[in-house]
């Protein structure tokens, strides 16, 4: 956050979406923003106790859907499981469908 001006070009009352152990309210201050929606959401920590591998892609969507609404958590799990069960089996689907639920139920926000 420090090394790119990462509201650069973002309308006002934008969101963004960060994965990070801090608090929302936090990166507003930091970020001195304002009239733009934060949210944050430790997907890093969610993917590595879900899935035990440090890819946070599925968290994130996770707490995409919840934070802007613009896709539903029910589709995205479908989607999920019709695209990995051939390709990592139950198993770890089946652990991507808990990180994606944890991160919808933990993301924090601020408004704009």
């Amino acid at each position: 956050l420090e090394s790119v001006d990462v509201l650069e070009g973002i309308s006002p009352c934008g969101t963004i979406l960060i994965n990070t152990p801090d608090s929302a309210e936090s990166i507003k201050g930091k970020l001195k923003a304002d009239d733009v929606k934060i949210y944050t959401v430790d997907a890093t920590k969610i993917a590595m106790e879900t899935t035990g591998k440090p890819f946070p892609n599925t968290p994130m969507l996770g707490a995409l859907a919840k934070a802007t609404g613009i896709i539903g958590k029910e589709g995205l799990i479908k989607e999920i499981k019709h695209k990995f069960l051939v390709k990592l089996g139950e198993k770890l689907t089946e652990a991507n469908i808990q990180a994606l639920n944890r991160a919808y139920e933990e993301v924090k926000g601020t408004n704009g």
